[in-house]
């Protein structure tokens, strides 16, 4: 069985940018507070492993992908679910969709949980995240890209030599 959480909402006018569109910012929060409700549902949610476990959720990564986005007053609907476990991490993907069910954001994030005290990383198992009701096919089949800049020598455009 798998655990697919759906909201289905208006863009408002504060959701919206100058050129009256969704924007990323707001699509972002969506992403979260959909997240945010379904870990709640699965019983892992920030504020039961910060009591229980003094554990905190860590986004480690993210990647989204975008069409032309819809404008305001636009119906849409965003569905989230639970990818399976690694070993440290755990994965989340979102579709977001257009009112004739066209895809316009796909997101994907990779979480960790981590001690509060020590800052180690814990194993999902050890915070009681639930294995069954995960996806196994993933949506974004693209990797996470590297945001490191590659220089080389050539790169640099002058040397100086500090001297005391």
């Amino acid at each position: 069985m798998e655990s697919r959480l759906k909201k289905t909402f208006e863009i408002s006018s504060d959701q919206a940018d100058f050129k009256l569109e969704y924007d990323l910012r707001h699509l972002l929060h969506d992403f979260n507070d959909i997240a945010g409700k379904q870990a709640t549902e699965m019983g892992v949610d920030a504020e039961l492993i910060a009591e229980k476990y003094n554990a905190m959720w860590i986004v480690t990564r993210l990647r989204v992908l975008m069409d032309k986005m819809p404008v305001w007053k636009d119906v849409v609907s965003a569905e989230t679910y639970p990818l399976v476990p690694g070993i440290l991490r755990m994965e989340r993907e979102a579709i977001f969709r257009r009112a004739d069910g066209t895809p316009f954001a796909v997101l994907g994030s990779e979480w960790c949980i981590l001690d509060r005290t020590t800052g180690v990383p814990r194993r999902p198992s050890m915070i009681g995240y639930p294995t069954e009701g995960t996806v196994k096919d993933r949506a974004l089949t693209a990797g996470y890209s590297d945001t490191r800049i590659k220089t080389d020598e050539k790169d640099f455009v002058f040397a100086h030599t500090a001297r005391v």
